[in-house]
């Protein structure tokens, strides 16, 4: 990949997350000017600069990390603190989110607020310095035909983002979105939850026997966003190629057996409020104007990019109707990127 990103200020919001801190550890490999993470979590914005100086030995990389990093404390709904925070940076990379779809079904007005305002907060604060250059949205499945808050407020946000390229003057701004399902292994999914409950001996709780998600790695996940940063022209959802699709019980399923957990031990306790059953990845309509680069699907409504169309009309656009890995298949995905130790 070139290294669009050496010498530029980069500005996560939400850099505290599982996948904002991600962002962050693979940037420092691409000899940035300064990246800023922003977060509304102070207790977060520390425990990750612990993170950082621990995991490095080196005096001087330590240096560099110091003097690379900075540290924003601020909510994305205040729009004069992200005028500020915005204020010389180049590149914006919007993480931050209310993401979890209960919370959201109880506290509506706040996921409006947060995931909604708060972008439309980031985008004008990203108008107001004529400097920054491309401003990427991080989202999810759960805008694809959306029944919950998350996916409604998360799918306003991929229309207002996308929709900025049409009002945006003759500021030289991009702005995108990336697309995936379920980070495996994150804060607050399901696989730190079952592996959780394992180990305190607690009986594993799911939802229905059929529910399937769509899943990507984090090193898949930041990889996309990179990728779409440089090549995004404005205006395009990028989304992951490779993504899995799993049985949410076939994965308690993994982990009892891989653990010597008894599967006597899952317990259905019905869906959630709003809940789907399976997910989709995207619409049909998406589908006409699918393109591909490398290891990652464009879509592109505004015709922008001479890249190669997905000719054959595909499937795996919705979770129950993808490649479905297996019991084993799911063991294998597990210990290849080593998350069988991951706990809520």
């Amino acid at each position: 990949m070139k290294n669009i990103f050496a010498n530029q200020t980069i500005l996560i919001t939400g850099g505290t997350g599982s996948i904002g801190s991600a962002i962050v550890k693979e940037l420092l490999k691409f000899n940035c000017k300064t990246i800023r993470v922003l977060g509304s979590d102070e207790n977060g914005l520390h425990n990750l600069s612990l993170d950082l100086a621990s995991s490095l030995n080196k005096d001087f990389i330590k240096s560099m990390i110091k003097n690379k990093i900075r540290y924003f404390y601020g909510d994305i709904t205040d729009l004069n603190r992200m005028i500020s925070a915005t204020e010389g940076v180049d590149y914006v990379i919007h993480a931050a989110a209310l993401k979890h779809v209960p919370i959201c079904e109880y506290n509506p007005f706040e996921a409006t607020k947060t995931n909604v305002i708060g972008t439309e907060n980031m985008i004008r604060a990203s108008f107001h310095h004529k400097n920054i250059k491309k401003f990427i949205l991080i989202s999810t499945d759960k805008v694809v035909n959306p029944t919950t808050v998350l996916g409604t407020t998360k799918l306003l946000a991929e229309k207002i983002v996308i929709n900025s390229n049409l009002n945006k003057g003759n500021r030289k701004i991009k702005l995108s979105v990336v697309r995936f399902g379920n980070v495996i292994g994150t804060r607050g999914s399901v696989l730190p939850k079952f592996i959780t409950q394992i180990k305190k001996n607690e009986n594993i709780t799911l939802t229905n026997k059929t529910t399937t998600r769509f899943f990507v790695t984090i090193e898949a996940a930041v990889k996309s966003v990179l990728t779409s940063f440089e090549i995004m022209k404005g205006g395009e959802i990028f989304v992951p190629k490779t993504i899995n699709a799993i049985k949410i019980s076939d994965l308690a399923h993994a982990l009892c057996k891989n653990h010597n957990f008894s599967t006597s031990r899952i317990k259905i306790t019905g869906l959630r409020q709003s809940e789907k059953i399976h997910e989709e990845i995207l619409t049909k309509e998406e589908l006409y104007n699918l393109k591909i680069y490398k290891d990652i699907y464009v879509i592109d409504h505004m015709n922008l990019h001479k890249l190669p169309k997905v000719k054959k009309m595909m499937s795996f656009f919705s979770s129950d109707q993808a490649k479905v890995l297996t019991v084993n298949e799911i063991i294998t995905y597990l210990k290849k990127f080593n998350l069988f130790s991951v706990q809520k």
